[in-house]
């Protein structure tokens, strides 16, 4: 019997992160040593997966999945739309966990890109779904698409810190189904603007079990099924998961791991620290007392 190693992919052995273009590994060679056929670099070649959904396979980029593929136990679905500014970083913060087993697979759920999004994820291995408008309806999508015993969903702009592929293996070996975790916040640029964001961010975590999305989830495939997974909501997707995971398993199973999810402040650079601030509380009091999500949006433009 061939053994196959796991496989790395190749934003990390030789990517060029200014276009997001991946390396071949001895292109035709390496592919065959796989056990894959060799596709000629920059062509996509449409296949189906085992429950016959369609897909684009990846061309030219080492996969990223495990060699034991039917063994590793995690899916990543990656939340994506016009994202191949930060793609490539999200993807190469991946790599302890392709390499060692961990990643069964990584999904991209995009929402209608027009730029190279879709082509660095699938010269990175990744699998490419469309998942529709709205991110609770890509999410969702991403996770009926995922075919791991436990799942991760990450946004595009961030990428996770040190430690993460370890405490993450931790986290499922507990054989936990029941509970949830997300990670720390951190931006990856900023000031002690950013630094007071992110530690207020996640001292509400703790607290009051409310974090932002951007934190990621990893959850069991059998408990997101239970709660009906994400819904196809225009806001507040994040919120409406976790509150569902507390009201079937209370706070307690909500874990905060010590690794971070490393995002992008472009947002409050733009707005503002303080005015994004107290935006996503107003609108986040709005969703709290039952107002309609178009009223929100027409708010959140507006402010």
């Amino acid at each position: 019997m061939f053994e196959r190693a796991p496989r790395p992919f190749s934003p990390v052995l030789g990517g060029d992160s200014s276009t997001g273009r991946c390396r071949n590994l001895e292109e035709e060679e390496a592919a065959r040593a796989m056990g894959r056929p060799y596709t000629q670099k920059g062509t996509k070649q449409e296949q189906l997966d085992l429950d016959g959904n369609i897909f684009f396979a990846p061309s030219g980029g080492v996969p990223l999945n495990s060699s034991n593929f039917d063994a590793a136990p995690l899916s990543i679905v990656v939340l994506a739309l016009n994202a191949e500014a930060t793609l490539p970083r999200v993807l190469s913060s991946l790599a302890a966990g392709a390499v060692s087993g961990l990643i069964r697979e990584v999904i991209l759920s995009d929402g209608g890109s027009r730029d190279r999004t879709c082509d660095i994820a699938l010269e990175a291995g990744a699998r490419v779904i469309s998942g529709g408008t709205g991110r609770g309806q890509q999410l969702g999508a991403g996770g009926e698409a995922a075919r791991g015993r436990w799942l991760l969903f990450l946004h595009s702009d961030t990428f996770l810190g040190e430690g993460w592929c370890e405490q993450v293996r931790a986290f499922i070996d507990l054989q936990d189904e029941d509970s949830a975790a997300v990670f720390q916040l951190a931006f990856h640029r900023g000031d002690w603007r950013a630094r007071l964001v992110a530690a207020g961010a996640n001292l509400r975590t703790r607290l009051f079990a409310a974090p932002y999305g951007d934190q990621g989830l990893l959850i069991s495939k059998r408990l997101y099924n239970q709660i009906g997974g994400y819904r196809a909501l225009a806001l507040f997707e994040d919120v409406d998961i976790i509150d569902r995971i507390i009201e079937v398993n209370g706070r307690g199973h909500l874990r905060v791991l010590g690794a971070k999810a490393m995002t992008d402040p472009v947002r409050y650079n733009r707005d503002g620290y303080a005015k994004r601030v107290i935006k996503n509380l107003i609108c986040l009091a709005m969703y709290r007392v039952g107002f309609g999500p178009e009223r929100i949006l027409k708010f959140y433009q507006s402010f």
